[in-house]
């Protein structure tokens, strides 16, 4: 008998059983197939983007250049200064939960806290200088010549800022008005009467006095010689006159 008949008469007298073979592997026979890698330990769990987004296929440690992730949803937007910086001058070691929220956390306060930890009254995101701090709403109001003066110009303490109170223009102004003797004057001690903010020697010469109108509309030095003791004054100046034998020799 030939052989093909033979195998042909044996399956059909014990029959063909099912196949056990499976195309679906369970894990640990998948994990026998594939080659050891290392087991990646993913440092911000809590990071709900995916990995591609900062990560390429090349290495883990390659961040992509252009991230593009919207930081205001952590309630903190990227605004000013802050767009340039990488991620990981706030996030150290790839954390992302629990970082710095205020700018002291990051920014050396050179203040020493002596001013508190509201660093946005006096600066902004774009950067530290020039400060934005306004008088306005102080108790010295900076008007005139004093709104393009430097802190400094009156701060000589720029850590805490603190000086005397200033009440008086001659709490500051004592050693300028000493080069005048203002003790004549019916209205010493109340400077804005004859100086303004804007400048010292633009100043009125009050009616009380000597109405300058007309021709008397001169410099202070045409009739006061002896400035700044404009307590002397003289008229000979502009006028030449002759009242000699009249009563009238001065």
């Amino acid at each position: 008998m030939k052989p093909v008949i033979l195998i042909t008469l044996v399956s059909v007298l014990i029959g063909w059983n099912e196949a056990q073979f499976s195309f679906h592997p369970d894990s640990s026979s998948l994990a026998s197939l594939l080659p050891d890698t290392p087991r990646v330990n993913i440092p911000h769990k809590t990071f709900d983007v995916p990995c591609e987004a900062c990560h390429t296929m090349e290495s883990w440690k390659i961040l992509k250049p252009d991230i593009d992730y919207d930081h205001a949803r952590t309630g903190f937007p990227l605004i000013g200064a802050h767009l340039q910086i990488a991620c990981s001058a706030c996030h150290a070691g790839g954390k992302f939960s629990a970082t710095v929220r205020e700018c002291y956390m990051c920014h050396a306060d050179p203040h020493q806290a002596e001013l508190g930890v509201d660093c946005e009254r006096c600066h902004n995101e774009t950067a530290w200088a020039p400060s934005i701090f306004t008088h306005d709403d102080q108790t010295f109001f900076m008007t005139g010549a004093h709104k393009g003066l430097d802190c400094a110009s009156c701060h000589k303490n720029l850590i805490t800022f603190k000086m005397p109170a200033i009440r008086e223009c001659g709490d500051c102004h004592v050693p300028l008005g000493a080069t005048t003797d203002h003790t004549r004057y019916k209205i010493f001690g109340d400077c804005l009467a004859c100086h303004n903010l804007n400048a010292w020697d633009n100043y009125p010469h009050l009616d009380e006095w000597f109405s300058l109108t007309g021709h008397h509309r001169r410099s202070c030095e045409t009739c006061h010689r002896q400035a700044p003791n404009y307590s002397t004054y003289t008229c000979r100046e502009c006028h030449d006159f002759d009242h000699k034998g009249e009563g009238h020799d001065d």
